[in-house]
């Protein structure tokens, strides 16, 4: 099963591999998260990472409003992949290839979720924080 939601701008597909479970009802996660929340993650996230803002640049730095604008990407500034420990670099420079992806990344021998990933998965996967 595959749904198209959006959460803070960004709009990303999840892929969610169902056996034995039987049918599941999708839902945005914009209609299901209390409007506070989603408020509060927005500003957060705009003061954590302003590059997801209104800073925000597709991979070759191209502004939301040029005609080539690519939303699957996203322009990492040095200084913040400076600040990165690895893993994070790893991460970062991966989902920044795929904005339009829920990446489910491997540490050790479980699959973790980060940033706006995380925010995702807790609706739409109906995962406890």
């Amino acid at each position: 099963m595959e749904t198209l939601i959006n959460v803070n701008g960004f709009q990303t597909q999840v892929a969610v591999k169902l056996t034995n479970i039987g049918e599941t009802q999708s839902t945005n996660v914009v209609d299901s998260m209390d409007t506070d929340a989603l408020e509060r993650f927005g500003i957060r996230e705009e003061k954590k990472l302003p590059f997801l803002g209104k800073d925000r640049r597709d991979a070759k730095r191209r502004l939301p409003s040029d005609p080539h604008y690519d939303p699957k990407t996203l322009y990492l500034p040095l200084q913040f992949l400076k600040s990165l420990t690895s893993g994070q670099r790893q991460w970062w420079e991966f989902k920044s290839k795929h904005m339009d992806k829920v990446m489910f990344f491997k540490m050790g021998k479980f699959y973790e979720l980060f940033e706006m990933d995380a925010h995702v998965g807790v609706k739409e996967l109906d995962l406890e924080t």
